[in-house]
């Protein structure tokens, strides 16, 4: 089980984007943590935004192996879901 936390990087929508596109191609990676140490009620830096949002919700419908995408509070229109 491979996991990876990415936190504080400034990761805006178009970076969102990138890794939710990595991610359809994920044959490994079983947790991802976009948030703070403990998911504090914030996610840092990162402000996927409503697109980064539509790309990680593209991924979960898709991929079986992540288990895990922990992106703590996003201030996102709930139709992004």
């Amino acid at each position: 089980m491979a996991s990876e936390i990415i936190e504080g990087n400034k990761i805006g929508p178009e970076g969102a984007q990138t890794i939710a596109s990595a991610l359809m191609k994920n044959y490994v990676l079983a947790s991802l943590n976009l948030c703070l140490p403990a998911c504090i009620p914030s996610l840092g830096n990162n402000k996927v935004g409503d697109e980064g949002a539509k790309a990680f919700a593209a991924v979960l419908k898709r991929n079986h192996v992540l288990s895990g995408l922990y992106l703590g509070t996003l201030r996102i229109d709930s139709r992004s879901f």
